[in-house]
């Protein structure tokens, strides 16, 4: 059994270099002592007229052709969403700044397939940070498969905790009845696989799937970018430091072709954004 995997994008987030490198990427050892993102920029010019730096970066979701049941993975943003986390990362002292456009819209974009929201049988969540959950109730039909560590995670968050807000709460509250958790590794149909992984967060999985050229693996979040994977170097929001380390050398053992979720260098190497 093979399948495609199709990558929508939903919107962008301008990323500061810490979050998407730990340490900002310096070391001595590297080239000029430093590593940088694909896409970083010294100067980003925005349109309320301030000025910031680092590296624009997509939001994706993807639909995974092929399947006996119609499967997601993730739910992307919407522009309530975008508002919600300029909101809440400026109240928490890590200000973003987030974009969509009607054409990035999940409704539009699943349409381009011939499948509406209504019609998704299945939602796999890589993990439960805002960039992921914006969607979660354009999906009245499907079952939500969670980490019960995650879902734990997200809706009783420590006071001190990245990226998990309880102000979050009602994308999944709103849902409940839908959700379906899980500990551990699951074969979601044959030659689709989910992985715990951790590392970035509690419950973060990897969603190992079949296609004609290999075994493709979404890493949600586990990397941000390609420099992640290409350097075994975490990205600077990680839940645990030796779990990622640990599971990078593993997830490169375990796919033949890996997807960083916050790169537009994907559309560098799939411009149709398709892999098969």
């Amino acid at each position: 059994m093979s399948y495609r995997v199709h990558w929508m994008n939903t919107g962008e987030i301008e990323v500061a270099l810490g979050t998407s490198l730990l340490g900002l990427g310096y070391n001595p050892k590297m080239p000029g002592g430093q590593i940088l993102t694909y896409g970083y920029q010294e100067r980003i010019e925005r349109a309320d007229g301030t000025v910031g730096s680092g590296t624009m970066v997509p939001i994706p979701l993807y639909y995974i052709e092929g399947t006996k049941q119609k499967i997601i993975v993730d739910t992307g943003t919407n522009p309530e969403t975008c508002k919600e986390g300029e909101v809440l990362t400026e109240a928490y002292g890590g200000r973003q700044y987030w974009y969509t456009t009607p054409e990035q819209d999940v409704r539009a974009q699943l349409g381009r397939l011939g499948v509406t929201p209504e019609e998704i049988d299945i939602v796999i969540m890589t993990h439960l940070h805002l960039d992921h959950i914006g969607n979660t109730k354009l999906f009245p039909n499907a079952r939500f498969i969670v980490q019960r560590d995650e879902l734990a995670w997200f809706m009783a968050p420590p006071i001190a905790s990245a990226f998990y807000y309880p102000e979050l709460r009602h994308y999944f509250a709103d849902i409940m009845d839908q959700v379906d958790c899980i500990e551990g590794d699951m074969q979601v149909e044959n030659g689709l696989d989910l992985v715990l992984v951790g590392g970035h967060t509690p419950g973060s999985m990897v969603v190992l799937i079949e296609t004609v050229n290999g075994k493709v693996g979404l890493v949600g979040d586990f990397y941000y970018n390609y420099v992640n994977m290409e350097y075994d170097w975490p990205p600077g929001a990680y839940w645990d430091l030796g779990e990622w380390l640990r599971n990078s050398r593993r997830i490169k053992q375990m796919a033949d072709i890996v997807i960083p979720n916050h790169d537009y260098y994907y559309m560098k190497l799939y411009p149709e954004g398709v892999i098969e």
